[in-house]
């Protein structure tokens, strides 16, 4: 079976990255935390077997 190609969110406006910075410095909440994290990685063209690592996700998560 071939490999699905990867998935990346759209880049982000300055706003946003801001926005998700703010919430990695600030939030208490895991959950939170490791969403913004995801968002910014994808961003990046991180692939989903690095995200899921550097978050400690399973890799469905981090997808």
């Amino acid at each position: 079976m071939a490999r699905r190609p990867e998935v990346f969110a759209r880049p982000l406006t300055d706003e946003e990255n801001h926005r998700l910075v703010g919430i990695t410095r600030s939030t208490r909440a895991p959950v939170r935390l490791r969403r913004a994290m995801i968002v910014q990685m994808s961003a990046q063209a991180r692939s989903v077997q690095d995200i899921a690592a550097l978050t400690g996700s399973p890799r469905r998560t981090a997808s």
